[in-house]
């Protein structure tokens, strides 16, 4: 993950296995997720995984079509800056 994030959910991501059927990938400190809804239409940069918003916490958003690379995630809730996904190991 990358960006200049508030807070900072940059780093390496590892896959962890799948979530709604999709894979979810996990820092490798297991401080933010990454993972797709049950639907499949959306993918989230999130502290805890499967929790769809609203959320208290700052968090990161996209809905454009999955098999597109990079993922570019907007900022939520109060995070700043844009996270950007070169997509993970899969």
């Amino acid at each position: 993950m990358a960006g200049t994030l508030t807070p900072d959910a940059t780093g390496n991501f590892v896959r962890a296995g799948d979530l709604n059927g999709y894979p979810l990938w996990t820092r490798t400190d297991g401080q933010w997720s990454l993972w797709t809804d049950a639907m499949g239409f959306a993918f989230f940069l999130t502290p805890q995984p499967g929790i769809e918003p609203p959320w208290p916490d700052p968090y990161w958003l996209s809905d454009q079509d999955p098999a597109t690379f990079p993922w570019i995630m907007d900022p939520q809730q109060d995070a700043i800056g844009t996270a950007t996904a070169t997509f993970p190991d899969t």
